[in-house]
């Protein structure tokens, strides 16, 4: 075992004796929001409202404006979990990157389908290869506004990622 870099070195990586990465400072995330209520309307190309933290390894979520700072390139897994409150309309919800002027958009993840009723929970995963200066959010991008379920403490709609490798 040992350790890459100090105890004081942000990027410092401990291996146990048998080769295991056991610390590690890699960016990851896992945000909701706490807007409460019985739904958060989401108008058509806003970024879902996730303004709290359950973790932020790295301080590289902005809870004021819904999105990830990408702070080191290389590859990233993402996981979105989001409760539905419509019923049965069209949704259409995008991981997506950014530049740092908010252009440049490509989508790294999509859900896309006609919702049976309200009350729906959708899971997706989304992996992709980025570079740091990205942005990444969760936009809705149906055309019109979607009412989501935004309250305790992100067992509803909750939106996670991290570097791994």
């Amino acid at each position: 075992g040992g350790t890459i870099g100090s105890a004081s070195d942000a990027d410092a990586i401990s291996i146990s004796s048998g080769g295991l990465v056991v610390d590690s400072a890699r960016p990851a995330f896992s945000v909701y929001g706490n807007q409460g209520g019985s739904g958060t309307a989401v108008a058509n190309n806003a970024r879902i409202p996730f303004n709290s933290e359950t973790y932020d390894r790295g301080s590289n979520w902005d809870t004021s404006n819904y999105y990830f700072n990408v702070p080191i390139t290389g590859v990233y897994l993402f996981r979105l979990q989001l409760y539905h409150y419509n019923a049965n309309v069209l949704i259409n919800f995008e991981i997506v990157s950014e530049d740092s002027s908010d252009s440049d958009m490509f989508i790294i993840g999509r859900e896309r389908m006609n919702a049976s009723g309200s009350d729906m929970m959708y899971n997706y995963d989304a992996l992709s290869y980025l570079v740091a200066g990205r942005r990444v959010s969760v936009r809705n991008t149906v055309g019109a506004t979607r009412t989501i379920y935004l309250q305790h403490a992100g067992s509803h709609t909750v939106f996670q990622g991290a570097l791994i490798g």
